[in-house]
């Protein structure tokens, strides 16, 4: 198996897949919805609205669970 690094993520050169090494940093499309309880329009139309920052490696998009964090605590209402 051959690594290319790519910025902080290790991407394996034959598939678009991330390395175990740093998979728990990052969330999936379907487990972002799933954490915070939003369908999938909705979460379709966050990232159109480009509200959350988020990684696009071919047709994979990732979210940067310390990324998500951040988004989160800014929509708290004080």
């Amino acid at each position: 198996m051959h690594f290319k690094p790519f910025g902080q993520l290790i991407l394996l050169s034959w598939a678009c897949r991330i390395h175990p090494m740093v998979e728990d940093e990052y969330l999936t499309k379907e487990e972002l919805r799933q954490l915070i309880k939003i369908s999938r329009a909705t979460l379709d139309l966050i990232m159109k609205r480009r509200e959350v920052p988020y990684l696009k490696l071919g047709r994979r998009v990732l979210f940067k669970k310390a990324d998500v964090d951040a988004w989160l605590e800014s929509k708290r209402v004080k």
